[in-house]
């Protein structure tokens, strides 16, 4: 029975997703103390309003209003080759995973690496053989502090473990394509992925958001992601987060870390195209000599908003941290990114740098960018910055003057603009598919 201040709550604003999410915790979910007090948070917590500051700028009233259905294995379309072979990439061998609607896809995913150098296991499959990893990393790093998080844990069924054993490091990244199909019905898909690296282990993994063209536009989706990254003493991870979906398309994400001593973490977020796109990446440096690089980029048109929102708490000396956010925002789009770098007393001779930059095309654009520092340390390197502009006007002028268009012109400037952050990226197929979606996004600037 919900209590009176939470079904007021859900009166006043129409909050069909949570009251379809409490509909849907089965009795045998209860079972799990873990999901149970999730769904004890999420009954209390509800969705977050532009009254929490961390959501100040992010309106989320229509799309909680909205009567989503939980996925649980439904969809559509045909499951053939053809119609997922639109989301690889050419030429790009890798291990990979194909979830549609959340729902593993046999035929369409591969592994061509060995079990002993990466193991990837379903939850259940985690649980049946009592996997020691499972018990002991999953849901220890992601906080329950909002209804995105705490009903992606309550629900958390179809995630995966995704382990490289000490000593190792595959030949070829992984892949995860989550694929969305919403022609049928508003779809809830909420992914989880468990990454645990072993100690001096190493791991490339690329998240693809994409989703079934869907010519029905009474029908959305959101896709309610959490991933848990654990790295060991003197690990690699690169991990790239790549969001390209129709504008009907809504994701909120969480990326968690965990870092020990001497492990280096490197980070991309590449939004693309999408509705509402929201994009958390927490980062825990509990190390000495430990690293981590952060590498942004958010193009935004129409009314998308996408919200960045990255934190990074130093907790021990002799660690660094570098990030690099830069967005481009036309029509009636929205930008915001809010970045905070937290440096603990403990943690002297930190080195840490953060800069957020970005273009406005249109008056009608809105970016809200906020860089934060809290350091207690005093033996330290710190700084941050943030730049928001227009594209240079004599620069343009002068592109025009020795024969360019007003259109080539400006995606010329746009690509040196956003080419500090595409270059940074270490997989050749993945960079040129960067920047062909890039160059496609350029070609629609007015």
């Amino acid at each position: 029975m919900l209590n009176f201040q939470l079904h007021k709550f859900m009166i006043e604003t129409n909050n069909s997703l949570l009251q379809n999410l409490i509909d849907g915790f089965s009795p045998e979910k209860q079972s799990d103390t873990i999901k149970s007090e999730a769904f004890e948070k999420l009954k209390n917590l509800g969705f977050p309003t532009t009254k929490n500051e961390e959501w100040k700028y992010t309106n989320l009233s229509n799309l909680v209003s909205k009567p989503f259905q939980i996925a649980a294995g439904k969809y559509s379309h045909q499951t053939t080759t053809a119609q997922i072979k639109r989301f690889r990439l050419e030429s790009f061998k890798a291990n990979e995973l194909v979830l549609i609607n959340g729902v593993f896809i046999a035929e369409a995913s591969k592994t061509y690496s060995p079990a002993h150098e990466l193991e990837i296991l379903s939850f259940q499959d985690a649980k049946k053989l009592n996997h020691p990893l499972f018990s002991q990393h999953f849901s220890k790093y992601a906080q329950v502090k909002d209804g995105f998080s705490a009903a992606n844990t309550a629900f958390a069924e179809d995630g995966y473990l995704i382990h490289v054993p000490k000593g190792k490091e595959p030949e070829l990244p992984l892949v995860i394509h989550h694929i969305t199909d919403s022609s049928f019905d508003n779809i809830l898909v909420q992914p989880r992925l468990l990454i645990v690296l072993g100690e001096n282990a190493g791991l490339k993994v690329v998240e693809m958001y994409n989703n079934f063209p869907n010519g029905n536009a009474d029908t959305t989706n959101l896709s309610n992601g959490i991933t848990e990254i654990f790295l060991e003493k003197s690990s690699r991870c690169s991990h790239y987060k790549i969001h390209n979906d129709e504008s009907n398309c809504n994701h909120v994400g969480t990326v968690q870390v965990r870092q020990l001593d001497k492990s280096v973490f490197n980070s991309f977020t590449f939004t693309l195209q999408g509705g509402l796109v929201r994009n958390n990446l927490n980062i825990e440096i509990d190390g000495q000599y430990a690293e981590c690089h952060m590498n942004g980029l958010y193009l935004c048109r129409g009314t998308m908003l996408v919200d960045n929102h990255t934190f990074v708490n130093h907790l021990q000396p002799n660690s660094e941290s570098n990030e690099l956010y830069k967005g481009v925002i036309d029509g009636k789009a929205t930008g915001v990114f809010n970045g905070k770098i937290y440096v603990s007393k403990d943690a002297q001779k930190t080195n840490a740098f953060q800069s957020n930059r970005n273009i406005l095309l249109s008056p009608e654009g809105s970016i809200y960018t906020k860089p934060q520092l809290e350091i207690f340390a005093d033996d330290v390197k710190c700084s941050h910055g943030t730049t928001t502009g227009q594209l240079d006007s004599e620069a343009l002028f002068y592109l025009r003057a020795r024969g360019l268009s007003e259109e080539a012109g400006k995606a010329l400037l746009l690509k040196a603009f956003v080419n500090e952050v595409v270059e940074t990226v270490d997989l050749e197929p993945l960079k040129q598919y960067l920047e062909a979606e890039v160059e496609r996004w350029f070609g629609k600037v007015g």
